[in-house]
């Protein structure tokens, strides 16, 4: 089993790295260039999570 934490955008250095692997907030990763930048450097396998049920619709995202 593999422990993913969701870190709030202000404590990722303190909370991102008790995980074993990172769930990612599509919408913050829009919204927030210091949290995008984070998980582009991170090594760790990542999960994006595309935000359906907290935002009750999927955050779409395409090509650059």
């Amino acid at each position: 089993m593999k422990l993913a934490v969701i870190s709030p955008a202000k404590a990722l250095e303190k909370y991102s790295s008790l995980g074993d692997i990172h769930l990612i907030l599509a919408q913050e990763v829009l919204a927030n260039e210091e949290y995008r930048k984070f998980y582009e450097k991170e090594t760790k396998y990542k999960i994006i999570d595309n935000g359906l049920f907290e935002n009750g619709q999927a955050v779409i995202v395409t090509g650059k």
